[in-house]
């Protein structure tokens, strides 16, 4: 950890800000991931689910993350979340966002 990832009391910064923006959109190049999508990433569900994880990993470990990465595990990546939002375990490209179909209810 370097003596720049901390606040002005000492604390350690959980995600620095200049990091905040290619984990963002890591995450969004794997929502957007799918089998039909060819070239993207991986043709199985399973291997975009390898390579979303393997690839955010890599990001916190070469960045000294180790918070981030819990988080993210935890939140969005491990069995049981990651199916919650991957558009790669839907059989069809989903063509709503969550939170469209979530707005439109109070329309």
């Amino acid at each position: 950890m370097d003596i720049d990832d901390t606040d002005e009391g000492g604390s350690r910064i959980f995600c620095p800000q200049d990091l905040r923006e290619s984990i963002v959109t890591s995450m969004e190049r794997h929502l957007n991931a799918h089998p039909l999508i060819p070239g993207y990433s991986h043709p199985s569900p399973a291997g975009i689910r390898e390579w979303a994880v393997k690839q955010m990993y890599t990001f916190c470990f070469n960045n000294d993350l180790p918070e981030v990465w819990a988080y993210l595990w935890e939140n969005w990546y491990r069995r049981g979340r990651w199916e919650l939002w991957a558009r790669a375990e839907h059989p069809e490209i989903p063509r709503l966002k969550t939170t469209m179909m979530v707005e439109s209810q109070y329309v």
